[in-house]
Parts: structure tokens; C-alpha cells; sequence
């Protein structure tokens, strides 16, 4: 490769804005690591939780 062509290609990613990528990375990386560490004892998303909690 064209030394020259590999610097405006890395000068031009240099530029991207990569915030928001690396924001939906960690919260998916965190959700899933969530999701890993409940395992099998996780409480399905559709209970409500104030029926299990605040329940008289």
C-alpha cells in the first residue's frame, strides 16, 4: 500500500466522530455482561415489579 494513500486514510478516520460508537458499545457490552451474571435466576422482563414488591 501507498504510503501516502495509508496516511489520508488514517488522517481520515483521525477525524470520525467515534463518541456515540463507543457509547452503544459499552451499553451493550454492559448489558450483556448483566445478562451473564443473572444467569439462569433472572426474572423475566414482563413481571412487574411492583405486583412482586409492593404486593399487600
Amino acid at each position: 500500500m501507498d504510503p501516502e494513500a495509508f496516511l489520508d486514510i488514517a488522517n481520515q478516520v483521525v477525524k470520525l466522530k467515534m463518541f456515540p460508537y463507543f457509547d452503544i458499545a459499552h451499553c451493550t457490552l454492559c448489558a450483556l455482561s448483566v445478562r451473564e451474571d443473572l444467569g439462569s435466576v433472572s426474572v423475566p422482563p414482563s413481571i412487574n415489579t411492583y405486583n412482586v414488591i409492593g404486593s399487600k
